[in-house]
């Protein structure tokens, strides 16, 4: 049995452990990384979430995991794999204990702006958050144990979103 999937309601503290990764992280990675951000739904004032804060990490060239992994694994990051074969430049880490993911990907390439969009989109119409925290709930009450089912069913809100967002 796979862990239970836990939405929680919005926690202005995701926001301090954003600030604290991001500190550890820029010091570990400052000459390999061009920018960092606070994404997903705990980056979204008022939205539920698992509390997982997602952090996207920039860089110019997306290069070998090893690059990156030794300098996050001393900050308690597993190394970095290829989150799918769908996402050949999208690098994918979690910490451990289970409270934040990192997510490389290039500057300006398509999986940033895409993220972006979505969380920018989510903040600016209340009334889309408020439709996407109904769908969270209903989906982890529903497939409480089974992670990829949750993440699976939302991908053709999130898809809509993302597409109407880069369209803005």
């Amino acid at each position: 049995m796979s862990q239970e999937i836990v939405i929680e309601e919005y926690n202005p503290h995701w926001s301090e452990i954003y600030e604290l990764e991001k500190a550890k992280l820029l010091e570990a990675l400052r000459d390999k990384i061009s920018g960092i951000e606070h994404i997903g739904s705990t980056a979204v004032p008022g939205l539920p979430a698992k509390p997982i804060v997602d952090i996207l990490l920039l860089v110019e060239r997306l290069e070998a995991p090893e690059i990156y992994s030794a300098s996050v694994e001393k900050l308690g990051y597993k190394p970095f794999t290829i989150l799918s074969n769908d996402l050949p430049e999208h690098l994918f880490s979690m910490n451990d204990p289970r409270t934040a993911h990192l997510h490389l990907v290039r500057l300006n390439g398509p999986e940033h702006r895409r993220h972006i969009a979505f969380r920018d989109y989510l903040r600016a119409h209340p009334e889309v958050t408020a439709e996407y925290a109904r769908l969270k709930k209903e989906l982890a009450r529903h497939y409480q144990y089974d992670r990829e089912a949750y993440t699976h069913c939302k991908t053709d809100f999130v898809r809509k979103i993302e597409t109407l967002a880069l369209g803005e």
